[in-house]
């Protein structure tokens, strides 16, 4: 980190990638490590690779001093300071590049523990939003344009909205195939339904395969039949999203 900050003067954060320790110890760990393999292995360097504004993980990351403190250095008031003090660098100029260095920590191993974690994580992944958010053109402005302001709408705001959209959309599915009611024939009409079905499909499929790309970069191909369970892991994302959504209400900054 030391050599690259005196070679790249215009760096001001560099993010390692992450890998779990334990990831063979449940099918959480497993399914949690695919979520990561995929997320700094292919998610992270592609944002970079683009000058997109990244999110930055708290778990091993460098700044350069004098970019942090003109940066503000950590909201107190944000539960993931580290997404947020990302973005406020790069409505700074300043640029993040991924390290070829490979962090270990735990993953999280029981459901309840896990839940509580990704609430937090969602919950401060809206109130970055929030703040970002407060005057639009401004931050268009400075995070690069509209590419850009894109690029973190679709990062940020967007894993909320398709985190509780998914849960929506599987509450229907389940009561379509439990009950059958009439006013869910009445809101997909065929038109609709074949559309909704060719979306699911291919999202699924998308979504599924890029989590494959990076366990095949890590080379785990004993995981490949755990990641076709990834839909379960989606619900799971939704709850911990809803959850974040009450929390965000009745607890802002707890």
């Amino acid at each position: 980190a030391y050599l690259a900050f005196r070679k790249y003067t215009d760096v001001g954060t560099l993010q390692t990638r992450l890998d779990h320790y334990n990831l063979n110890q449940n099918l959480l760990t497993k399914l949690f490590n695919a979520e990561f393999a995929f997320y700094y292995d292919l998610f992270l360097p592609g944002l970079n690779k683009f000058n997109f504004p990244v999110p930055l993980s708290g778990h091993s990351v460098h700044f350069r001093t004098a970019a942090l403190l003109k940066s503000g250095a950590w909201d107190p008031y944000n539960v993931t300071e580290d997404c947020d003090i990302g973005i406020r660098m790069h409505r700074l100029g300043f640029k993040t590049s991924m390290m070829n260095s490979l962090s270990w920590e735990e993953a999280t191993s029981n459901l309840d523990s896990w839940l509580k974690q990704r609430t937090r994580w969602m919950k401060g992944f809206m109130q970055t939003s929030i703040v970002h958010l407060r005057h639009p053109s401004r931050l268009k402005g400075e995070l690069g344009g509209w590419m850009n302001m894109f690029a973190f709408f679709m990062t940020i705001p967007g894993t909320i909205l398709l985190n509780l959209l998914n849960l929506f959309s599987f509450a229907l599915l389940f009561i379509w195939l439990v009950f059958q009611p009439q006013f869910i024939q009445t809101i997909f009409p065929a038109p609709v339904l074949y559309i909704s079905l060719i979306s699911f499909i291919t999202g699924s499929f998308i979504f599924t395969y890029m989590n494959l790309l990076g366990i095949y970069r890590r080379n785990r191909y004993h995981m490949v039949k755990y990641i076709l369970l990834s839909p379960i892991y989606w619900i799971l994302l939704s709850v911990a999203t809803l959850r974040a959504l009450v929390q965000i209400v009745n607890s802002p900054y707890g």
